[in-house]
C-alpha cells in the first residue's frame, strides 16, 4: 500500500513515520491504560509526556459535575479520540439571560459561556430544567443525571430550535437606513461597559450631523430618535456577553468611569445589534454599522492619526467585521475593499504597545502594575485581532491578505484565566510567567518539537491555527511559481525545456506534501489537548474545536475552487466562464480521486463541523461560512469522486514487496471484527479505529450525512440541503443569508442537471 504522497505508508493509528499523518492517532502510552470507574482522579492530564501542560481554559470546580463522573464516556478510546465521546457535550454558550438575547434559537437547556463555565458560580447545565425535544419532535422529559430515574439522561448538548415556519429574518432593502427599534420590555443586561453622559452626547451629535442631516453623497436617515442611553447599554451588554468571547481584545477595565469614547461606544453597540431577538434587527445592525462607517471617515478626514486614541483603532477593527459579516452587500463591499485598514489597525496597534512597554508607566507613573498591563496586553491583542480577520477574509472571501506571518512578531496573548481577572488580587493571584512566545516562535515548536509553550491561551491557540494556514499558503505560492522548480544555472536553456509545460498540482509534490502531513500533525498536538479540555468539561465543546475541524477543509480541500464552482454553476449560462468551470472541475476530480485519503480526511472533520455547530454554536460570526464551507466541500467530494475510479488509482499505487512489521501488523488489524465496519456517519461522532479505516478504505465504505450515502446519486445534494438548514437556524449574523442562498440555488441546479439527464 501506498499514500497519496508516494511515501509508500498508509496512516495507521499507531505508528508515526516520516511524511505521513496520523490525523487521529492515539498516543502509545495511553493505549493499554484504562480510565477508574470514579472519574478522572489521579490521572494526571498534564504529563509532558502526554499533553501539553497547557490548560485552554480555566480550571473546572470540583462541585460542578457532582454525579457526573467521566466514567460514563463511552471508552477510553473514544475519549481521546477527535471523534470519541468527547464530541457528545454541550458547547460553551452563553447562560441564561434576563435580557433574551436571541432566546428563540435557543434550548430550553443553556449553558455559560465558554469563560465563565468552568467558574465555581456555575453549572454546565441549568439547574432545574428538565425538559427536552425527542428525535419525533415531541416532548421527553428527562433528567440530568441517569440516578434521576428516567431511561435516558438529558444530552449535554446545547439544541438550537430551528423553527421552519419563521424563515431567515431578511434585511429590508425597500427602506433606507433607520435607527428605529420596537420597544425592548427587558432590562438592560449587566455590562462592565458603560455610557457617560458626555459620550452619549457625542453620539447624539454625531448622529444629527452625519445621519439625519448628512453631508451630500450620504443618504439620510429616517427621523427617529437615537435609542436611550439605556438600549445602548443593553447593545454593550449584548456584545460582552457573546461578540466579546469570538473576539477577546477589549479588557473590561481598559477605560475609566466615563467608559469607551463614542466611537469605539457606537461600534460595540452595533456588534450587539445582531444578538437582539426583534426580527427586524438586520435594518438596524445595517444602520448602525453605516453610522460608524460614517462616524470613523470623519475622523480620519478632521483628526490626524497620531492624535486619535486606541479606541479609535479597535473601533475600525469592529466596524471592518460588522460590515463583512452583515447581509447588506454593499456594507460587504465596503469592508473587502477596506481590508488594508486591518493593517493599519495592526500597524498603530503595534505601535501602542511598543509605546506601552517604553512608557514611564512601568517606574515612574503612580499607577499600579495591573493598569498598565491591562493596556500592554490590550495593544497585543488589538493587534493580532487584526492579523487574524485579516486571515479570515481570505479564506471566507477568497480576497488577498495585507499581513502576513513576518508581521506576526509580538507576544502571543496570555492564557485566559489571567486576561479575564477583573481586580489586581485577582491578577495577582494568577501565575505569573516569563514572556509569551510570539507567533512565529509558537509555530517553530509546533512544527518541530511537536509541542506548544505552556500556559497558551485560547485566543493564542487559535491564532496559531492561523499560523499554520500563512505558513501552508507561502510554501504553494512558492512552489506554485514554476521558477521555483528551475535551479540556477550559467547555461542558457530553453524555457519550455526545464520550466513545467501543464499545471502545477501542489500535492504530486514531495515538499508540498511533506508540509501539508507536517501541519496534519500540528493539528492533532492542538486536537489532543481540546479533547483533554473537553474531557475535563464532562464532553463540552469549546469554541477552538470549530476552528480546528475547519482547518482540516482549509488546508486539505480546495475550498476556494469548490466555491467559485458553486458560483458559476448558478449563474445563467451565458454569464459563466465555461474554461474557469472547466479547469475548477478537473482540479476537484483530481483532488478527489488522486489525492483521497487527505479528501476523505477533509470531508470527515467537514462533517463534524456540522455536528459542532448544530450543538455547540456561540453565534459567532465565523460559524455561517464554516458550515458553508464544509457543506460544499461534503457536495464536491460526493459529486466528483468515484468508488471504481478509486479503488483503481488505489490499486495503482506501488506495493512493497517486503512488506514492514508495523504495515503487517495494519493488515492484520484490518482482519479483526472492530475495523470490518462498513460505512461511517460523517455528521456524527466516530470511533477512531473507524475513522482510520475510512481515510484508508473509504471508497470501500458508505459514508453517510444525514442518512444519506455521499457516493450515492442524491447524497450530495443531501448534504447541501443539511447545510441550508443548519445555516437558517444561524440568524445571528447576515451572512448566513448569503450561503443560504448560495447552497440552495446550488440544489436547484444540481435537481435541474439531474433532471436533463
Amino acid at each position: 500500500m501506498s499514500t497519496p504522497d508516494g511515501s509508500g505508508q498508509v496512516p495507521n493509528s499507531s505508528v508515526v513515520s516520516p511524511g505521513t499523518s496520523v490525523p487521529f492517532a492515539q498516543p502509545p502510552m495511553l493505549a493499554h491504560e484504562g480510565l477508574p470507574d470514579t472519574g478522572m482522579m489521579g490521572f494526571d492530564f498534564w504529563d509532558q509526556n502526554i499533553l501539553s501542560a497547557t490548560n485552554w481554559l480555566d480550571a473546572l470546580d470540583s462541585t460542578a459535575f457532582v454525579g457526573y463522573p467521566l466514567s460514563h464516556m463511552e471508552s477510553n478510546e473514544q475519549f481521546f479520540s477527535p471523534f470519541g465521546a468527547s464530541n457528545n457535550g454541550v458547547h460553551a454558550m452563553p447562560g441564561p439571560v434576563a435580557a433574551t438575547p436571541t432566546s428563540q434559537n435557543r434550548s430550553q437547556v443553556q449553558t455559560e459561556s465558554p469563560q465563565s463555565i468552568f467558574s465555581p458560580r456555575s453549572a454546565a447545565v441549568t439547574e432545574g430544567n428538565t425538559s427536552h425535544t425527542s428525535f419525533d419532535g415531541g416532548p421527553a422529559e428527562v433528567g440530568q443525571y441517569y440516578v434521576d430515574g428516567e431511561p435516558a439522561r438529558l444530552p449535554r448538548v446545547k439544541r438550537r430550535k430551528i423553527s421552519q415556519s419563521q424563515p431567515t429574518p431578511q434585511a429590508d432593502t425597500t427602506i433606507g437606513f433607520s435607527l428605529q427599534m420596537r420597544p425592548v420590555s427587558t432590562t438592560p443586561e449587566q455590562s462592565p461597559f458603560k455610557i457617560s453622559a458626555g459620550t452619549y452626547n457625542a453620539i447624539l451629535e454625531s448622529y444629527q450631523r452625519l445621519c439625519i442631516s448628512p453631508p451630500p453623497g450620504w443618504a439620510a436617515y429616517g427621523p427617529v430618535e437615537l435609542p436611550s442611553v439605556d438600549i445602548l447599554t443593553l447593545l454593550l451588554g449584548l456584545y460582552h456577553r457573546h461578540f466579546s468571547q469570538t473576539l477577546p481584545v477589549l479588557h473590561p477595565l481598559s477605560f475609566g468611569e466615563d467608559g469607551p469614547q463614542q466611537g469605539l461606544a457606537l461600534a460595540m453597540a452595533a456588534l450587539g445589534t445582531h444578538y437582539l431577538e426583534d426580527a427586524g434587527s438586520a435594518r438596524l445592525s445595517k444602520s448602525m454599522h453605516e453610522f460608524v462607517r460614517r462616524l470613523l471617515l470623519y475622523q480620519q478626514e478632521t483628526v490626524s492619526d497620531g492624535s486619535l486614541s486606541p479606541c479609535w483603532t479597535c473601533a475600525e477593527l469592529f466596524n471592518l467585521v460588522g460590515m463583512a459579516y452583515c447581509e447588506d452587500q454593499k456594507l460587504q463591499q465596503h469592508a473587502l475593499s477596506s481590508r488594508h485598514r486591518l493593517a493599519a489597525v495592526f500597524a498603530k496597534a503595534r505601535h501602542n504597545w511598543t509605546s506601552e512597554r517604553q512608557g514611564p508607566s512601568h517606574g515612574e507613573s503612580n499607577e499600579t502594575e495591573f493598569r498598565p498591563w491591562i493596556r500592554l496586553e490590550s495593544a497585543v491583542r488589538l493587534a493580532y485581532g487584526a492579523w487574524m480577520t485579516d486571515c479570515m477574509f481570505h479564506y471566507h472571501f477568497q480576497t488577498e491578505h495585507v499581513l502576513s506571518l513576518k508581521d506576526a512578531q509580538m507576544p502571543l496573548p496570555c492564557e485566559d484565566r489571567r486576561w479575564s481577572a477583573t481586580t489586581e488580587q485577582e491578577w495577582k493571584e494568577q501565575t505569573k510567567v516569563s514572556q509569551s512566545p510570539t507567533l512565529n516562535e509558537a509555530l517553530q515548536a509546533l512544527y518541530i518539537e511537536k509541542h506548544l509553550p505552556k500556559d497558551c491561551g485560547e485566543f493564542a491557540r487559535i491564532l496559531i491555527i492561523h499560523g499554520l494556514y500563512h505558513r501552508m499558503w507561502e510554501v504553494a505560492d512558492y512552489l506554485s511559481n514554476p521558477m521555483s522548480h528551475w535551479e540556477p544555472t550559467a547555461s542558457r536553456q530553453a524555457s519550455s525545456d526545464v520550466l513545467p509545460s501543464t499545471p502545477i498540482w501542489l500535492p504530486s509534490i514531495p515538499t508540498f506534501t511533506r508540509w501539508q502531513n507536517s501541519a496534519c500533525d500540528c493539528l492533532d498536538v492542538l486536537h489532543w489537548q481540546a479533547n483533554a479540555t473537553i474531557g475535563q468539561a464532562s464532553g463540552l465543546e469549546h469554541p477552538t474545536v470549530l476552528h480546528l475541524h475547519l482547518a482540516r477543509i482549509i488546508l486539505l480541500a480546495p475550498h476556494a475552487e469548490i466555491t467559485n464552482l458553486a458560483e458559476a454553476m448558478i449563474l445563467p449560462s451565458a454569464t459563466r466562464d465555461n474554461d474557469e468551470m472547466l479547469a475548477n472541475k478537473r482540479l476537484i476530480q483530481r483532488w478527489a480521486i488522486q489525492h483521497q485519503y487527505k479528501a476523505r480526511l477533509a470531508i470527515i472533520h467537514a462533517g463534524v463541523v456540522f455536528w459542532h455547530v448544530r450543538r455547540y454554536s456561540v453565534d459567532g460570526f465565523h460559524e455561517a461560512p464554516a458550515v458553508a464551507l464544509a457543506a460544499l466541500t461534503l457536495w464536491a467530494f460526493g459529486t466528483f469522486s468515484n468508488r471504481k475510479a478509486l479503488s483503481r488509482s488505489t490499486s495503482l499505487q506501488p506495493q512493497n514487496k517486503h512488506p514492514s512489521r508495523s504495515q503487517e501488523a495494519r493488515e492484520e488489524s484490518d482482519q479483526s471484527d472492530d475495523a470490518s465496519c462498513n460505512i461511517i456517519l460523517l455528521d456524527r461522532p466516530a470511533d477512531d479505529e473507524i475513522v482510520q479505516s475510512f481515510i484508508r478504505n473509504g471508497h470501500n465504505m458508505k459514508a453517510n450525512v444525514a442518512g444519506s450515502d455521499l457516493y450515492a446519486s442524491k447524497g450530495p445534494e443531501r448534504a447541501l440541503r443539511q447545510g441550508c438548514k443548519l445555516l437558517a437556524s444561524l440568524r445571528c449574523w447576515g451572512i448566513s443569508t448569503h450561503w443560504n442562498r448560495l447552497l440552495q440555488s446550488l440544489v436547484e441546479t444540481v435537481q435541474k442537471t439531474s433532471t436533463k439527464t
